[in-house]
């Protein structure tokens, strides 16, 4: 029942600001996931871009990805992905409470 699009950003330095505030104008909600640490990433530099854009309606937003902490547990990149909330199932819960907010 969501419609949703995915713009698949492949390099953060340069940043493809254009195609991305483009695709941003036409949604109410971003949410990026990355499967690397979220400080730094791809999530703050689009938030960085969607601070500086003055967009003309306010977007709800929020970065998935692995926390700013120490490892504690290691395993499988799919057991990693279900630790950290990045599997397509958890991703899309964290779609649907993005928008009901």
């Amino acid at each position: 029942g969501v419609r949703a699009g995915v713009l698949h950003l492949h390099t953060v330095k340069p940043l493809d600001q254009l195609t991305l505030l483009a695709q941003i104008a036409r949604v109410p909600a971003v949410l990026t996931v990355e499967e690397h640490n979220v400080i730094g990433g791809l999530g703050s530099a689009v938030a960085e871009v969607m601070a500086e854009a003055n967009l003309l309606a306010p977007k709800r937003f929020k970065r998935l990805g692995l926390p700013d902490v120490f490892p504690d547990k290691y395993g499988s990149q799919a057991s990693l992905f279900a630790r950290y909330g990045l599997t397509p199932e958890q991703i899309a819960a964290e779609v649907r409470n993005l928008l009901a907010r």
